[in-house]
């Protein structure tokens, strides 16, 4: 613990401001300090009934949890994501589709075609649920004159 820095602030009735520590995870904390982390270091507590000594110092209370972390909204920006990347790939299988129709297509272009409906259907199959660990089709490329 000698190159932790232990900084905290209680109010006139013992009651948790505010703390920091540096150099320690929440694993390796004080037993009197809170293990739920708030963030970069911050924790969640408030030091209550605690009596100040002759020195000033406090003492004898406890420390009590005092809210919860929020969780992070991992879908949502998936979801965006997703449907970010299908519209393009709408946008850019309607005109493919459209010389495919009217027996206007290069080989190429089928081609292509063939792909970008391949990867919008893939972006469909996502598992968002496993955001954010997606792993995310690949755009499509086709080579001309293949």
């Amino acid at each position: 613990m000698d190159n932790m820095t232990k900084l905290n602030k209680l109010d006139n009735g013992g009651f948790f401001i505010n703390d920091f520590i540096v150099g320690l995870s929440g694993e390796d904390l004080p037993t009197n300090w809170t293990k739920d982390l708030v963030g970069d270091g911050y924790y969640n507590a408030q030091y209550q009934g605690a009596t100040r000594n002759a020195e000033g110092e406090w003492a004898g209370g406890n420390w009590v949890e005092t809210g919860i972390i929020p969780p992070v909204d991992y879908l949502s920006p998936a979801i965006s994501q997703r449907d970010e990347l299908m519209a393009a790939a709408t946008i850019t299988i309607a005109p493919l589709q459209d010389a495919v129709d009217l027996d206007e297509a290069t080989d190429d272009e089928t081609a292509l075609l063939k792909k970008w409906k391949q990867y919008r259907v893939a972006l469909n199959r996502l598992d968002l649920s496993t955001a954010p660990d997606i792993t995310w089709p690949v755009l499509p490329t086709v080579q001309t004159g293949s």
